[in-house]
């Protein structure tokens, strides 16, 4: 576990849930913009690859007792089993929870989702109670998913809103089960957590993310394969219009990767 202390004073705690095997470099969510925001943070890396199973709620309440005093604000952010995470351990902490895409992998429920790569993940025995009987319904955490992909949308209705009626849910067609890292990539992540973590209202996207230009990914690809960056940035920089694309994520990842920079020139 990690603490970043904010440099000012600050009543507000933001506390990322990281998976394993995050991108080099990558920190949990929100935490650049939360420091940047004058926040203390903290991050919770699932370093054993045991999806937080191994870490109980009284034992993270331990770790942070010393900051709870001063921190009355609390926001707990993650995507994906991060986004679970944080919905979960929310609870115990009287904080907001803030989820992308969030899911369980190896709960039971996911089996019928999960491809034969990751169906070691439904081995995994499970500590901790289902959401809806650990939820205090008044914390109102808000949720963004992309209602197309099936096992998201079964998370959402499964556990979430059965847990949390007076959630803020905001669906994110076309967003990919990676929904975060695509609102990063456009410029429109943050806006959506200083909405929460700043003024404490509910963000607006203003758009479903529909479109699908197959072939601008194409050309992106193989300017990605040859190593040409300036070729890669005018192919996604086009994608970029119409985002919802099935594996513009992992293209952002590989010009990144290549230019060290996430900004398309």
């Amino acid at each position: 576990m990690t603490l970043r202390p904010s440099q000012v004073e600050s009543d507000t705690l933001v506390v990322s849930f990281v998976p394993p095997r995050p991108l080099p470099g990558m920190t949990g969510l929100g935490a650049s913009f939360a420091l940047w925001l004058g926040f203390s943070h903290v991050e919770v890396e699932d370093s054993a690859a045991g999806q937080f199973q191994q870490l109980s709620p009284e034992e993270l309440h331990k770790a942070l007792a010393p900051l709870l005093p001063d921190h009355p604000r609390r926001f707990f952010c993650g995507a994906s089993l991060g986004g679970h995470a944080a919905l979960y351990y929310a609870n115990w902490f009287n904080a907001r929870a803030i989820a992308f895409a969030p899911r369980l992998p190896g709960h039971a429920y996911f089996r019928p989702w999960l491809t034969a790569g990751r169906r070691r993940l439904a081995r995994l025995p499970l500590s901790h109670r289902d959401l809806p009987d650990v939820a205090d319904p008044a914390l109102r955490p808000s949720v963004l998913f992309d209602p197309w992909i099936a096992a998201d949308a079964a998370y959402v209705d499964r556990f979430v809103r059965p847990a949390y009626p007076e959630a803020w849910f905001l669906p994110v067609r076309g967003g990919g089960h990676k929904v975060a890292r695509l609102l990063a990539y456009q410029h429109r992540l943050k806006p959506i957590l200083a909405d929460i973590l700043v003024h404490e209202r509910q963000p607006e996207l203003g758009y479903d993310l529909d479109g699908r230009p197959r072939n601008h990914l194409r050309l992106a690809r193989k300017a990605l394969n040859r190593g040409d960056a300036p070729a890669a940035s005018h192919w996604l920089f086009q994608l970029m219009r119409n985002p919802a694309t099935p594996g513009l994520v992992e293209a952002m990842d590989r010009y990144h990767a290549l230019t060290g920079s996430a900004l398309l020139r």
